[in-house]
């Protein structure tokens, strides 16, 4: 049987708008929206400061952390509009792993969510920490688990799959939909219900 990888944060999970935001907004003064999220990888911009001075990357993987963290065996965490139904679909035809760049330290919550929502459909959860400076890439990950087909929302993400040999559904968001490259590997999707495999 032929396998997909499904991304996770902002793929399947709505982890931002969820979760993270309104933790961060209520530590922080501030009014972050899953609208407002132009870059997502780096979701608090320079706008946090603690002590008048702009936060580190460390102490905003910190504060990411935390704030899913906090959402262990409560699973409040939604999975994004469709994603539930569509995977349940593609499980008739397709095995399917979930891929995400999330840290490794997240595992367990990242497993027992996946569990919780999408039961026996998800074969296998692969870490390719790319925001963490490690060095296996989403395509490296691909081409081991012999994986053709990602389903993803990060145009970064989809421009390197897409040049590695990887064919990939580009989610819509904000933090992609002013973004104008184009490969014949990457089709872009307005939501999951446009995904036709």
């Amino acid at each position: 049987m032929e396998k997909i990888f499904v991304d996770i944060d902002e793929t399947t999970a709505r982890t931002i708008e969820d979760w993270v935001y309104p933790i961060v907004n209520r530590d922080f003064w501030t009014n972050f929206t899953h609208e407002t999220t132009l870059n997502y990888r780096d979701v608090f911009w320079d706008i946090i400061q603690e002590n008048w001075k702009p936060l580190t990357t460390q102490r905003k993987i910190e504060i990411f952390y935390k704030a899913i963290l906090s959402d262990k065996w409560k699973n409040q965490i939604r999975p994004v509009n469709w994603s539930v139904e569509k995977i349940l679909e593609f499980s008739n035809w397709f095995e399917i792993g979930m891929l995400t760049a999330r840290h490794q330290l997240l595992s367990e919550y990242t497993s027992e969510w996946v569990k919780h929502h999408f039961s026996w459909l998800v074969w296998k959860i692969l870490f390719s920490n790319c925001y963490y400076w490690w060095n296996r890439t989403k395509s490296e990950i691909c081409l081991e688990e012999w994986v053709k087909i990602m389903i993803e929302d990060d145009m970064d993400y989809a421009l390197e799959l897409a040049q590695n040999w990887v064919k990939v559904y580009l989610l819509k968001t904000p933090w992609n939909e002013h973004r104008n490259e184009t490969h014949r590997n990457i089709v872009k999707v307005e939501w999951w219900h446009e995904i036709i495999i």
